[in-house]
């Protein structure tokens, strides 16, 4: 099981690709797997994976205030960045209920914490999502609604953050919405 600074052997060791970092490696997988918060691996992906299931706990826990708009993002984040490998357009791990889930997650979020301080990053994963569901619903109105949502969420985004890195990259998000949409 590889990924791009090191690999899981076959006895649960990670071993890193460079010299030197074996046995702290080792010592503090070990660790973690003792304590149950083990990491996890997606040969899907060809990375260890978030550990989502605190942040889903959190939110039962603690369903609202600072706690819930924390565990909102990273579990917006973990799920994004796991659902693909280098196009976020073309998710590998990743169903349609899910990503309803997800658009659901990320509007709520910022709905209810306008303030947040990775709205930036929230913001630019919804408008991902958003051109996500518009490439895999059946044409008709499903489809010009997510697209919609695609352009106004990007135009929203650029307007906000126009020095954002990320900024450059919505014309060409916006290239995979389906045509005519």
């Amino acid at each position: 099981r590889r990924n791009g600074v090191g690999y899981i052997d076959e006895s649960d060791k990670v071993q890193f690709f460079g010299a030197g970092q074996g046995l702290p490696s080792n010592v503090l997988m070990s660790e973690l797997r003792l304590r149950g918060t083990s990491l996890a691996y997606s040969a899907d992906t060809n990375r260890f994976i978030a550990n989502l299931q605190y942040y889903r706990e959190a939110l039962r826990l603690a369903p609202s205030g600072e706690a819930a708009a924390a565990a909102s993002f990273r579990l917006l984040q973990g799920h994004f960045y796991d659902s693909f490998t280098t196009d976020p357009l073309r998710p590998t791990s990743q169903s349609h209920a899910r990503l309803a889930e997800q658009i659901r997650l990320g509007e709520d979020l910022l709905k209810k914490y306008p303030q947040h301080a990775e709205r930036e990053e929230a913001s630019f994963i919804l408008v991902v999502h958003y051109v996500q569901a518009a490439r895999g619903a059946e044409p008709g109105r499903g489809r010009a609604a997510f697209a919609q949502k695609a352009r106004a969420m990007a135009g929203e985004f650029e307007k906000t953050y126009p020095e954002s890195l990320r900024t450059a990259a919505l014309p060409h998000l916006l290239e995979g919405l389906p045509a005519n949409q």
